[in-house]
């Protein structure tokens, strides 16, 4: 669909009142405010709902969506992290920030199975005849969060391969990868890898 030149005035006033509540979200960022800074964020998602097919409050969706999950990654939300980044993969499948911070995100879920499991068999019975099965289950559920780890954060090394942050990331995936026995070098990425020039990666800032 094609739109016009000029933005109506109504949607003009939408995008700039959220671009407002972005940057006193950026602000509440760098301060280290995190859960204000996603108020803030997804304050400003909501006012620009009814104007998402407009190419700016598409992009400023965008840019919003990536800042609350690099908050949330400082949270420690890292469902949060997933949801929040699959919203923006859904329309732009090449996003090297949402690719990376999912894909940790999935690490990070797949490290708390494994914590909680242990936890879990440390208080049961130790002649307790679930307690196999139910270990056997959480490694096979963050066996499968790794894999998805992989292909995303694979395909964002293969965006990007000059970003340290990414090469160390995938360099460390790997290791927890092979020490449960998955072998990373056979997993597809989810896409063909879509080469960028390093400029337009963006880093890992804020956008």
């Amino acid at each position: 669909e094609s739109f016009p030149m000029q933005m109506p005035a109504g949607v003009e006033e939408l995008v700039r009142r959220a671009e407002l509540l972005k940057q006193e979200g950026n602000e509440l960022h760098i301060n280290k405010e995190y859960e204000a800074a996603v108020a803030k964020y997804v304050s400003a998602k909501a006012g620009l709902k009814t104007i998402i097919a407009w190419p700016k409050a598409a992009s400023l969706t965008r840019s919003c969506s990536l800042n609350e999950a690099s908050c949330q990654m400082q949270l420690a939300n890292w469902k949060e992290v997933e949801d929040t980044c699959t919203s923006v993969l859904a329309t732009d499948r090449h996003n090297l920030k949402a690719l990376y911070r999912r894909g940790l995100a999935y690490k990070r879920l797949a490290e708390n199975i494994k914590t909680e499991g242990s936890i879990a068999c440390e208080a049961q019975d130790i002649n307790s005849s679930t307690a196999g099965v139910e270990e056997d289950s959480g490694e096979s559920r963050a066996k499968s969060l790794l894999e998805l780890a992989y292909k995303d954060m694979g395909a964002a090394g293969a965006l990007d391969e000059s970003d340290d942050i990414v090469k160390e990331s995938l360099s460390n995936l790997k290791d927890a990868m092979e020490a449960v026995g998955l072998d990373w070098a056979n997993i597809p990425l989810d896409f063909p890898p879509l080469r960028m020039p390093t400029a337009a990666g963006g880093g890992m800032g804020l956008p």
